[in-house]
C-alpha cells in the first residue's frame, strides 16, 4: 500500500488509546505508566482518537474514492461487507468478554438486553445512550461503523 506508514501510525495510535483506556478501566499498565503516561503528550491520549479517525478517514478515502465515484449497490455492499469483516468480530469478542466480567462483577441483573443488542449491533453510539453500557471506549467503534455506512455515499458526492 502507499500509505505504510501511515496504516503503522495508525496503529500505533490505536495500542496508545487502547492502554490509555486500560489504564483508567480494568488495570493499570506500569511501565506505560512510568514512561508514556508520565509525559504531557501521553497523559493525553484520548487525544489520538481523533488522530486515528483523521487518518482513517484519508485512508479510505484514497483506496474507495475512485470506486464510490461509480457508486451502485454491489459496489456499497461490498463495501460494507469488508468493514464488517474488519471490525465486527473483534467486537463480538470485546463484547462477550464484557458481559462475563460485568455480569461477574455487578450480577447478572446488570446486564440489560437492549444494551447487549446495542453493542453488538454496533449503533449504541449514535445518538442514544444505552445505560449500562458494556464497553464504554465502543462509542468510538460504533461512531467508525456510522461512518463506513455514509462514507460512499460522501465520496460519490464529492466525485460529482
Amino acid at each position: 500500500m502507499v500509505f505504510g506508514s501511515l496504516t503503522a501510525m495508525r496503529g500505533v495510535a490505536a495500542l496508545l488509546v487502547a492502554f490509555f483506556h486500560l489504564r483508567y478501566g480494568v488495570m493499570g499498565v506500569p511501565l506505560f505508566d512510568l514512561y508514556i503516561f508520565s509525559s504531557r503528550f501521553g497523559n493525553r491520549g484520548y487525544l489520538l482518537v481523533d488522530f486515528f479517525f483523521i487518518l482513517s478517514g484519508f485512508i479510505l478515502a484514497y483506496r474507495y474514492g475512485d470506486d464510490c465515484s461509480k457508486l451502485n449497490l454491489r459496489r456499497y455492499r461490498h463495501f460494507v461487507w469488508q468493514r464488517v469483516a474488519r471490525i465486527w468480530p473483534l467486537n463480538v469478542v470485546t463484547v462477550l468478554i464484557a458481559i462475563l466480567y460485568l455480569g461477574n462483577k455487578y450480577g447478572a441483573n446488570y446486564l440489560r438486553r437492549d444494551a447487549i443488542i446495542a453493542n453488538l449491533l454496533l449503533v449504541h453510539g449514535w445518538g442514544h445512550y444505552f445505560a449500562p453500557t458494556l464497553d464504554f471506549p465502543s462509542w468510538s467503534l460504533s461512531c467508525e461503523w456510522g461512518a463506513y455506512l455514509v462514507l460512499p455515499f460522501y465520496l460519490w458526492a464529492a466525485a460529482a
